[in-house]
């Protein structure tokens, strides 16, 4: 998700393209005419940004759970890869049910689920 000052700066970039190529009365090249039609795109997308909200996780927050589980937990594992931290996250994001949402207890049941499946490799 961009910051309210990006898309400000991205929106205001994209009507500066278009009305200096509407004042040389000119077609956009095609090329740029592609980049500001995907811009614009994205910014529709985004919508009224005040309609919504938004949260992330990072891989970082996975990190953060491994680490807080290892000190509070007899076993110890090795700290997983990244690629491990997206898998853990893709899961999550797979498997999202809007009634519990996601907090660490989601995160830490498929941070549990991967270092399982660790183990058998």
């Amino acid at each position: 998700m961009i910051t309210d000052e990006q898309y400000g700066v991205l929106k205001r970039i994209v009507e500066d393209v278009k009305k200096y190529y509407a004042e040389l009365n000119k077609d956009f090249p095609r090329v740029m005419g592609n980049d500001v039609q995907l811009a614009e795109r994205f910014l529709k997308s985004q919508g009224d940004r005040h309609d919504r909200i938004e949260r992330s996780w990072h891989i970082e927050d996975v990190r953060s759970l491994e680490e807080q589980s290892e000190a509070y937990g007899s076993e110890k594992f090795e700290p997983l890869t990244d690629e491990e931290c997206r898998e853990v996250l893709k899961r999550v994001d797979d498997g999202h049910d809007a009634t519990i949402g996601i907090n660490w207890d989601v995160l830490q049941y498929h941070l549990d689920e991967v270092r399982e499946e660790r183990k058998f490799r």
